[in-house]
């Protein structure tokens, strides 16, 4: 059997590693396309009933998520293809269809803000749909008139998600962690802080996300989110306490934001020690919620567009 998957589909680099025909893995990537080619004999799986007139073979495309957050929609297609016994026959592929939606919390008036906004830079509202894997960007700012001084610089501690307003409930996915580093970024190119002209504000971007927390594709799928985030204020050049570093997937290595400096960011891809991030100067400031959804209403299968972005052959 031949099945070709567009690699389009998948928000992530990383998909191959959890798309499975049956128990067998993707043996051949190109730049557009995952493909799987096994015989019908290979141990994947396969269910096969045969005939008079044709044979009829059985499988299922599976794409799963591993660890604690979702970050392409989950999806089981069932195969079957019936092949008569004078020709081939094809069966198209299907590919989920993704719908989302929104909501709002009101930020509590303080000298720090965290303010969620969509891909053009206007603020969520409510009203917008956000599909899992769409980009969105934070932007955290300290008000006029309550940074640390012409000399220093604002900084993000750590920023996590939570299916909850409030910032000690579970569970959490840190986005940001050990004094400023974009952890999420080991994870998606996308995750990235942001350069700005300001030195009271700081910007990042990342994918939406879903939180394993009990999720099924056996019921309805809608999860609210929240970002919350410890900022602080401290010098104005990095330090391994305060910094702004991105994970670099081509150099596989970590990058200050601003500073020529990356060795404030060894920290990032090893063992931290976390007493050097106490700091009296430390707020915790939450953003709006919003919500990410891929369309999926309970006791439904996913909406799929019968559309070329998986190709089977069976050839027995």
């Amino acid at each position: 059997m031949f099945v070709r998957v567009k690699r389009a589909i998948f928000k992530v680099n990383t998909a191959v590693q959890n798309l499975k025909l049956g128990t067998c893995t993707v043996n051949k990537v190109t730049d557009t396309h995952y493909y799987f080619l096994y015989p019908l004999t290979a141990n994947c799986g396969f269910q096969t009933l045969s005939a008079v007139d044709d044979f009829t073979v059985k499988i299922s495309l599976r794409y799963g998520t591993d660890g604690p957050v979702i970050r392409d929609v989950p999806f089981n297609v069932n195969i079957q293809c019936n092949y008569p016994r004078f020709f081939h026959s094809f069966k198209v592929g299907i590919h989920p269809k993704l719908e989302g939606g929104t909501v709002h919390k009101l930020l509590k008036q303080c000298i720090y803000t965290l303010r969620a906004k969509d891909e053009n830079g206007n603020e969520l509202t409510g009203s917008e749909t956000i599909p899992i894997g769409s980009v969105l960007y934070f932007e955290a700012r300290q008000l006029v008139g309550t940074g640390s001084g012409a000399s220093g610089r604002f900084y993000i501690i750590n920023c996590f998600l939570t299916t909850s307003s409030d910032p000690s409930s579970e569970p959490k996915y840190y986005v940001i962690d050990k004094g400023g580093c974009m952890m999420d970024s080991m994870a998606s190119e996308q995750s990235k802080f942001l350069p700005t002209d300001s030195k009271s504000v700081l910007k990042f971007s990342m994918p939406t996300i879903m939180l394993d927390d009990s999720l099924s594709l056996s019921s309805a799928v809608e999860q609210k989110l929240f970002m919350h985030c410890e900022t602080a204020a401290g010098p104005e050049k990095a330090t391994a306490v305060y910094k702004a570093c991105n994970y670099d997937m081509q150099e596989e290595k970590w990058k200050e934001l601003y500073d020529d400096d990356d060795s404030v960011c060894s920290c990032c891809g090893s063992t931290c020690d976390t007493q050097q991030f106490k700091s009296s100067n430390k707020n915790v400031v939450s953003s709006r919620a919003w919500k990410v959804n891929w369309g999926k209403d309970k006791d439904e299968d996913i909406n799929f567009s019968l559309e070329d972005q998986v190709y089977v052959v069976m050839d027995p």
